[in-house]
């Protein structure tokens, strides 16, 4: 140890010479090293639950795998813990390791403060060994360890050659651009590849600029990467991670069809999101490997999160800390918490694959890690050099808070086992070894067996608008009470994939969460409103689809369910539908269709009469709009509501096509028909539409479409308008009667209601070929929550909206969920 502690001593050796970027790279490693060599042969690790809240409130549980061994041979989690002083690091620097990338190499390029390389990485109760090279290396004879996946993987396979360098030089081939093999020889026979794939499936670049400046690329999402897949069949262990490249925009293949794809921008193909992309390449990536052959041990590392404060990474954003977070002081957010949500799943599915054929799978869970050293990147101290073509804009970048200065962090990965290595640099090795840990299942709920059975029609008091069921229950009156029970809200953000950004107010910050302890309470004393039954509603519902047709606000609804239904199975995206999801062990559909008028809608002039910015609408009131309509046939339950729109100024026609009124349009010689009109001729025309082929056959038996009616929520904007001051602050409910609708709002309900029983009368004569009619009104309810709405907590791109304050939609979870609460009792009773 005395030449390696001259060797790296600050005082003796210039500090220009030191490559902190060894450092974030040479944790990954020693946890790697760890697992591997904990793994060396298959070892039974004990599993916990993968994902629990300590408390509901909470966004920074992440999955937990058992990984390493406590000196009592107990289960220990290295990846559990936080970081501590290290007096004695580093433990190479640039002069000793020739690998370091310039991207990487932070002393050479000037940075002033080097404590970032002095610290460790340790576990909760256990400890986690520094990297021993030649013990490794010795473990590792005759095998071949392989990174695939971008740059962050080839950060992580650098900070491994740079430990191993202490007591060996590897020789280095370049068999094409995108592989890179390190070989040990005298007696190690080692080999350590780098394949570079940063979607890890094939891709093509189509559009050197794209929508969004960083280049448009064909992925195509079951095939994965031709650069390393003939390969594995020579791996021993192979070490998978990708996530940074899948923000760029992309077109989504899948057996060769075109299924979808992210921020392309283009108005014809669904947008799957970036979640979509990162699953499914991840999916085929797993697969590749597990089923390649050859005994190949597996290693998923999670994502490691960028660290830009005070501006984004295109813009001012910076990194300049210079010392770790504490332990909860940063949690993970937004789609990086999607990104280490979804990498779990897809190890947690591939291994339950694995377990069959004896292949080895392990989890590297490193992202709670590497989430605590927002001062560990390299910021402005790295090599930079502004590229050409397609990389122009992501290179015109000056501040690195992506990759990891490699003086420490990755030297945690080692290969062999927990006890023999030293994980001093845990950071890149502590995610290969949260590998070979690999997380536990997580416990779904048992089904509950329940004959498919419906609730009787909502019967309705055309005079006032009731609706109840005919046991007399009127749940659609009554008040907002407190949620004694104690028990967390039904989901978050964290365990539901689909909460849009403009409904997720716990992950933009909103101070105040009192908005989600509050229940529906229906008058008379025997009268209840459940609580929506999961597993309950997933049996009833098999083999059975459920389609919500209208605006934002159908949308808001459609989320709310997919979450309350995702505690008992996370649905996959399906893409025959504006929004689709398939809860495929149930056989449940779950689809949004967006069509604000419900009738066909064209868009004349985006400025419109009123300069508000609102457009000029043409409405075609007797047409269906075919986004949703040509659809309806395929559909056992249809859930329609719409409203806001109708407020933008529009011209009105008829089945031939001739005007017949406007609402607001300013013109002299056309009658103003108010949005009154529109609205009552649109529902007419979608009610009809919706009900149109009722009866169908399900299994050799009739089965009859339910239509629902769900009536307007009203806004909630106090002190302003909603395209001026005005804002939702209230923190709690109203109490009953004291938010009253507005005139417009209270017309609109009224319309509603009116042509919902005109509608049930018409399908009641219709006798065994009708559909089912309901009406879920809604309004009394929402109308007292102006608390629950997001105000400025959720996602605003200003360039798309004009209005910060959002007191339109509902905060998920919240009260929208009330709503799902009264389909449930409609439907399943």
């Amino acid at each position: 140890m005395t030449p390696l502690n001259n060797l790296c001593n600050f005082r003796r050796v210039k500090k220009q010479y030191y490559n902190p970027r060894c450092l974030i790279p040479a944790v990954s490693l020693l946890l790697l090293v760890v697992i591997l060599t904990v793994s060396n042969t298959y070892f039974p690790f004990p599993m916990t639950k993968s994902r629990t809240l300590s408390t509901w409130l909470s966004y920074s549980s992440f999955s937990s795998s058992p990984g390493g061994r406590k000196a009592d041979d107990e289960a220990c989690n290295i990846f559990r813990g936080e970081w501590v002083p290290d007096p004695d690091a580093p433990y190479y620097t640039n002069d000793t390791c020739s690998v370091i990338h310039e991207h990487y190499d932070c002393m050479k390029y000037g940075k002033p403060d080097l404590g970032f390389v002095k610290w460790r990485w340790r576990p909760d109760g256990c400890d986690l060994p520094r990297l021993g090279p030649e013990r490794f290396l010795s473990s590792m004879r005759g095998k071949t360890l392989a990174f695939i996946g971008d740059s962050l993987a080839r950060n992580h396979m650098n900070s491994l050659i740079c430990l191993l360098t202490r007591v060996a030089e590897p020789t280095t081939s370049w068999p094409s651009s995108e592989h890179t093999v390190y070989h040990y020889g005298g007696g190690y026979n080692f080999t350590v590849l780098n394949f570079w794939a940063p979607f890890l499936v094939r891709s093509e670049l189509v559009d050197a600029d794209g929508p969004a400046h960083t280049g448009l690329w064909n992925l195509y999402l079951d095939e994965p990467d031709a650069v390393w897949a003939p390969h594995v069949p020579a791996f021993d262990y192979a070490v998978v991670s990708a996530s940074s490249w899948f923000y760029r925009p992309s077109m989504l293949y899948e057996a060769g069809r075109l299924v979808g794809c992210h921020h392309c921008l283009l108005p014809n193909v669904t947008d799957l999101t970036l979640r979509y992309a990162l699953r499914m390449a991840t999916r085929a990536a797993l697969r590749a490997v597990v089923g390649g052959g050859g005994g190949v041990t597996t290693v998923l590392r999670t994502v490691s999160p960028s660290q830009y404060e005070g501006g984004e990474w295109n813009k001012d954003g910076n990194c300049v800390r210079t010392r770790p977070y504490r332990r909860g002081e940063k949690t993970l957010q937004g789609v990086e918490l999607d990104f280490h949500t979804l990498q779990v799943e897809e190890f947690e599915a591939a291994k339950r694959v694995a377990s069959g054929g004896g292949a080895r799978m392990m989890l590297m869970d490193t992202t709670q890690a590497m989430i605590l050293r927002a001062d560990a990147h390299p910021s402005r101290y790295r090599g930079w050099t502004r590229r050409k073509g397609w990389m122009k804009e992501y290179f015109s970048i000056s501040n690195d808070c992506v990759h990891w200065s490699m003086m420490k962090f990755h030297e945690v990965i080692k290969l062999p086992s927990i006890a023999h290595y030293g994980l001093r640099y845990v950071l890149p090795a502590a995610a290969v070894a949260a590998c070979v840990l690999v997380l536990a299942a997580v416990s779904l709920p048992g089904r509950v067996p329940l004959t498919p059975v419906l609730a009787p029609e909502v019967l309705m008091n055309t005079a006032d608008g009731v609706g109840g069921d005919r046991s007399g229950c009127d749940i659609f009156k009554g008040e907002w009470v407190p949620d004694m029970s104690g028990e967390p809200p039904p989901y978050t953000g964290e365990s539901c994939p689909v909460i849009h950004g403009h409904y997720d107010c716990m992950r933009y910050g909103r101070p105040d969460l009192g908005y989600v302890r509050w229940r529906w309470r229906p008058d008379g004393g025997g009268c209840e409103l459940r609580r929506f039954d999961t597993a309950r509603f997933l049996a009833a519902m098999r083999g059975r689809s459920v389609a919500f047709v209208g605006d934002s606000l159908a949308r808001n609804q459609m989320h709310s369910l997919v979450c309350l239904l995702s505690r008992a199975e996370r649905p996959a995206p399906w893409t025959n539908g504006s929004y689709a999801y398939r809860f495929e062990r149930h056989g449940l559909t779950v689809a949004a269709f967006w069509s604000p008028f419900l009738v066909r809608a064209v868009e004349t002039d985006p400025d419109g009469p009123t300069g508000s910015g609102a457009g000029l609408w043409s409405l075609h009131l007797d047409e269906p709009d075919a986004g949703w309509a040509a659809h309806v046939g395929a559909f056992d339950h249809v859930v329609v509501s719409a409203g806001s729109w109708f407020y933008r100024p529009s011209m009105f026609y008829d089945r031939r096509g001739r005007l017949v009124g406007c609402n607001t349009c300013l013109s002299p010689n056309v009658t103003d028909l108010t949005l009154r009109y529109s609205l009552r001729m649109a529902f007419r025309s979608a009610l009809r539409a919706a009900a149109t082929g009722g009866a169908r056959r399900r299994g050799g038996r009739a089965a009859r479409r339910t239509v629902i009616v769900r009536t307007i929520s009203p806004s909630h904007y106090e002190n302003g308008t909603w395209n001026g001051d005005g804002d939702c602050l209230r923190t709690r409910p109203a109490r009953r009667g004291e938010w009253e609708l507005n005139a417009m709002e209270k017309d609109m309900r009224r319309i509603q209601v009116e042509e919902f029983a005109a509608a049930a009368k018409t399908e009641r004569k219709r006798g065994k070929d009708a559909a089912r009619m309901m009406l879920m009104d809604a309004t009394e309810a929402m109308a007292q929550r102006p608390d629950a709405h997001p105000s400025k907590y959720r996602l605003w791109q200003p360039d798309k909206f004009k209005v910060s304050r959002d007191c339109v939609h509902w905060c998920l979870p919240g009260a929208m969920d009330a709503c799902n609460d009264m389909l449930f009792h409609m439907l399943i009773g």
